[in-house]
């Protein structure tokens, strides 16, 4: 599944698998990842955490390398569980 933008149509590549554990968040592995850009896969293989204008990019993996990337815009949105409590049920789970 491809994510096509509504507004520009902007076709983003197939590679990119949704992250359903981590909201907003996608990945790919990374022999995908080095066949579409290898100038960013060095990059990232050097520094574990890159940035580019849209997508902020971590590379994971011990037995299999892939590459997440969150978008920029959900930033706040990336550390938060799928279903997190609400402060009511916080205070009921002591």
């Amino acid at each position: 599944m491809t994510f096509v933008c509504p507004n520009c149509g902007y076709h983003d590549s197939p590679i990119w698998k949704p992250l359903y554990w981590k909201l907003y968040g996608s990945y790919c592995d990374f022999s995908d990842f080095q066949r579409e850009d290898p100038h960013f896969a060095k990059r990232i293989e050097l520094e574990k955490k890159i940035e580019d204008q849209y997508f902020d990019y971590e590379l994971h993996g011990k037995t299999r390398k892939v590459v997440h990337r969150f978008p920029k815009a959900f930033r706040m949105m990336r550390n938060r569980k799928l279903y997190e409590k609400t402060p009511s049920e916080k205070v009921r789970g002591k």
